[in-house]
């Protein structure tokens, strides 16, 4: 039986994600020490940290990064799960973000991004079947965008943060663009974040969603632990 998954914010060869996003050089270092780079994991954390601090061996870098969050997607992925990326794919020329797009395992649907600046034309020809420069709704009960939208909440003449009970505020959003900033909670009752940072960088299959637009009842983040 196929699955549903969700994952955001892959930037595939940004050369300064690594710098912004430092939990990434970790996550590189082991795959690196573990799949044929010759360096140990210390070795390859140190090469990847002087790589970020004197802009040497960029291309280096980049490849192993890219071929860790490859490795990842397809080690949960099959190729008939379906996967909603929420954004922000990668940075590089067209033919490598081609080359990439189609190693990833799954139906592809992409909710574009601030950093997804082509055309939408471009990222169908990168494998995804469906592409939104929009966020759209999910079986009638979620909300999948790039950014967060705080969909239940307004300003009062005051300008303070109100809820409001509203069609729309009862929606679950799930979101990516945020990556580890500290601000903002991996899952609550309102809303998932799924950057690759938040969920060990792999898609993660939210059947909790499923369970409550099957049964209609409950709180989708109920049982969920907080990142």
């Amino acid at each position: 039986m196929s699955k549903v998954y969700f994952v955001s914010d892959t930037h595939f060869s940004h050369k300064n994600i690594l710098k912004y996003e430092p939990i990434r050089i970790d996550f590189v270092a082991k795959f690196m020490s573990e799949h044929g780079s010759r360096k140990t994991f210390d070795e390859a954390y140190k090469f990847l940290t002087d790589c970020v601090e004197t802009g040497e061996n960029v291309e280096t870098m980049l490849y192993w990064h890219d071929e860790a969050l490859i490795a990842a997607w397809n080690s949960r992925v099959k190729d008939d799960d379906v996967v909603w990326f929420l954004g922000d794919f990668g940075f590089k020329d067209t033919k490598r973000m081609q080359e990439i797009g189609r190693r990833l395992k799954g139906h592809k649907r992409m909710i574009m991004g601030n950093h997804d600046r082509e055309k939408p034309e471009f990222y169908y020809t990168c494998g995804f079947e469906f592409v939104s420069p929009f966020p759209i709704i999910l079986k009638r009960k979620f909300i999948l965008s790039h950014a967060p939208i705080f969909v239940d909440y307004e300003e009062d003449k005051n300008g303070n943060i109100v809820r409001v009970d509203s069609p729309i505020g009862r929606f679950f959003n799930i979101y990516g663009h945020v990556h580890s900033h500290g601000d903002f909670n991996t899952i609550d009752n309102q809303s998932a974040c799924v950057c690759v940072e938040r969920i060990n960088f792999t898609p993660i299959c939210l059947s909790v969603f499923d369970r409550y637009v099957e049964s209609n009842e409950g709180n989708p983040a109920k049982g969920r632990n907080r990142g």
